[in-house]
C-alpha cells in the first residue's frame, strides 16, 4: 500500500510515538490541574457568595450598616436572624433568577463558542470562557461589597460576561475535546474517568475548607476563589493547542495528509455538520440516553430534600451520607471501572467501541436499577438506591468517550458542544418534573411519595435502551461526513 509523503512536522507524532505519549501526558496534566484547580476554587466561591448575598439582603431588611473591618467586612446582623421568611424569600428569588439567566446565556453563546473550537482552537476558547467566569465573578462581588451603590438585583448583569467564553458550559466541553484530541481511542475512556475524579476530589476538598475560612468571613474564601480562577485562566495559556492532533494521528491515504484536508468553513457549514450529526442512528441514540441521564443526574440536590421529607431526616446526616456517597463515586472512577475496561481491551481482546458500550449497558442497567430503588418504600431501599444511581451516573462519561467514536475529528468540539446544550436543557426540564411529581406523590401520600424516582426510572430504562440499540459498525461518520458535505 502506498502512503503519499508528509513533511517531518506531520509525521513526526506517527514515527515518534514516544514524543507523542510524553506531549500527551503533558496535555492531560495540565488539563487535570486546572480541572482541580477551577474545581476548588468554584467550592470557595459558592458557598461564601450565597451567604454575602443573604448578609446584604439581611442587612437592608433590618436597615443595618456592615461594620467595617478592611477587606473582610461583617455584618451586625447575626446569621440566625437572616433566616426570617422575607429574607430568605427574596434570596431565593434573587438566586433563580440569576440561574435562569445563566441558562438562558448558555443556551445563546456556547453553541457558537464550540464552533469557534474548530475553527480558532480549543485553548483560547477554553481561556476565554475563564476569563468571562472570572469577570461574572468579579462583578457580583462588586455589587455584594457596594451595595450601597448597586442594587442587590445587578449581580444579574454578571450574566452579561458570558457573551465572553460562552459561559460555565464550555470549560469542560473544551476539556473533553482537547482529551479526545491527543488521547488514542484505547485509553480515552479511562482517562475520562481520572479526569472526572479530580473533580470529585475537589469537591470534597473544597466545602470542608470553605466552611473553615468563613469562620473568619465569607470575603476570604471568596476572595482566594476569584484568585484561584485567574490563576486556572492564566494556566490554561501553557496548554498546547490541540485542534490538529487527533487529525494528524488519524490520517490515512485515503484522507491525505492534514495539509490537504479541508480547512475549516464558516459558521453555516459548522451547523450544517450539526444537522448532519442525525443522519447518524447511533448518535441520534447517543443523544437520546444523554439528555435522559441528564434529566436524572443534573438535580442530584433533590435527593436531600426528598430523604429529609420522606424519612425525617437531618439534613446534616445526610450531608455525611452524601460525603460517602463521594468517596463512593471516586473509588469507582479512579480503581474499579478503569481496571474493568483494561481487562476487557487487554485481556478479552475488545475493541474501543465495543469495550465502552458494553461498560455504559451496564452502568444504565445500574443507573435504572438503583432509580427504582430509590422509590422504595424504606430508607435502607432508597439509600442503597442513591449509592447505585451514583455508581451508574459513570454511564454518561463512557457516552462522551462512545459519541467521538461516531463523528469526524474536525468536528469533535462541536458535538461536544451539542452534548453540553443537552446537558443544560437536561437541568432545566427535570426542575418542574421532579416539583411536580413531588408535590403531587405527597398528595396521594403513602408510598407514592417515591413518584419523582418512579419517573426517573422509566426515563432511566429508556436511556439504557436506547445505549442497547446503537450499532458497533464504522460507517457513521463517513455517511455523516458526505452527506454534511
Amino acid at each position: 500500500m502506498t502512503t503519499r509523503p508528509m513533511s517531518a512536522r506531520e509525521d513526526e507524532p506517527l514515527l515518534n510515538p514516544n514524543a507523542r505519549s510524553y506531549r500527551t501526558r503533558s496535555v492531560i496534566i495540565l488539563v487535570a490541574l486546572v480541572i482541580v484547580i477551577t474545581s476548588v476554587a468554584g467550592g470557595l466561591i459558592g458557598l461564601p457568595f450565597v451567604r454575602l448575598i443573604e448578609d446584604a439582603i439581611c442587612q437592608e431588611h433590618y436597615a443595618s450598616r456592615p461594620v467595617e473591618g478592611g477587606l473582610f467586612i461583617t455584618s451586625d446582623v447575626d446569621e440566625a436572624h437572616c433566616r426570617v421568611d422575607a429574607v430568605q424569600s427574596r434570596l431565593a428569588y434573587v438566586l433563580a433568577i440569576q440561574e435562569m439567566l445563566d441558562a438562558i446565556a448558555g443556551f445563546t453563546f456556547a453553541l457558537p463558542y464550540g464552533l469557534f473550537a474548530d475553527r480558532i482552537g480549543r485553548t483560547k476558547v477554553l481561556a476565554l470562557s475563564f476569563l468571562g467566569i472570572w469577570l461574572a465573578g468579579c462583578w457580583a462581588g462588586l455589587v455584594v461589597w457596594q451595595r450601597n451603590i448597586f442594587p442587590i438585583w445587578t449581580i444579574w448583569f454578571s450574566t452579561a460576561f458570558q457573551a465572553i467564553g460562552g459561559g460555565p458550559g464550555i470549560p469542560m466541553t473544551m476539556i473533553y475535546t482537547i482529551i479526545t484530541d491527543v488521547q488514542v481511542e484505547a485509553e480515552r475512556t479511562n482517562t475520562f474517568f481520572y479526569v472526572s475524579v479530580c473533580g470529585m476530589i475537589a469537591d470534597l476538598i473544597a466545602p470542608t475548607l470553605a466552611a473553615s475560612l468563613m469562620a473568619v468571613s465569607p470575603w476570604l474564601p471568596f476572595t482566594i476563589g476569584i484568585s484561584a480562577m485567574a490563576f486556572a485562566m492564566l494556566l490554561t495559556l501553557s496548554i498546547p493547542e490541540t485542534y490538529h492532533a487527533r487529525t494528524r494521528i488519524t490520517s490515512s491515504p485515503r484522507q491525505g495528509p492534514i495539509d490537504a484536508q479541508p480547512k475549516p468553513y464558516g459558521l453555516l457549514h459548522h451547523l450544517n455538520q450539526i444537522l448532519a450529526m442525525f443522519k447518524s442512528r447511533s448518535l441520534c441514540l447517543i443523544f437520546v440516553s444523554f439528555v435522559g441521564e441528564q434529566l436524572i443526574l443534573k438535580n442530584s440536590g433533590f435527593a436531600m430534600r426528598y430523604v429529609s421529607k420522606r424519612f425525617s431526616w437531618p439534613l446534616s446526616r445526610f450531608g455525611y451520607f452524601m460525603s460517602a456517597r463521594a468517596l463512593v463515586g471516586i473509588l469507582i472512577y479512579l480503581l474499579i471501572l478503569p481496571r474493568i475496561s483494561s481487562f476487557l481491551q487487554h485481556r478479552m481482546l475488545f475493541p474501543p467501541l465495543r469495550k465502552d458500550l458494553l461498560l455504559a449497558r451496564t452502568m444504565g442497567i445500574i443507573l435504572a436499577i438503583g432509580l427504582f430503588l430509590t422509590a422504595g418504600p424504606t430508607l435502607g431501599c432508597v439509600l442503597s438506591g442513591l449509592l447505585l444511581v451514583t455508581i451508574g451516573s459513570s454511564s454518561t462519561t463512557i457516552c462522551r468517550s462512545i459519541a467521538a467514536h461516531f463523528v469526524d475529528s474536525r468536528h469533535v468540539a462541536s458535538m461536544y458542544t451539542f452534548l453540553n446544550l443537552l446537558n443544560t436543557a437536561g437541568a432545566i426540564l427535570a426542575s418542574p418534573l421532579l416539583a411536580s411529581t413531588f408535590v403531587l406523590g405527597m398528595r396521594w401520600g403513602g408510598d407514592w411519595q417515591g413518584l419523582p424516582y418512579l419517573c426517573l426510572g422509566v426515563l432511566g430504562t429508556v436511556s439504557a435502551i436506547a445505549l442497547f440499540l446503537i450499532r458497533r459498525g464504522t460507517g457513521e461518520v463517513e455517511e455523516m461526513e458526505n452527506d454534511g458535505e
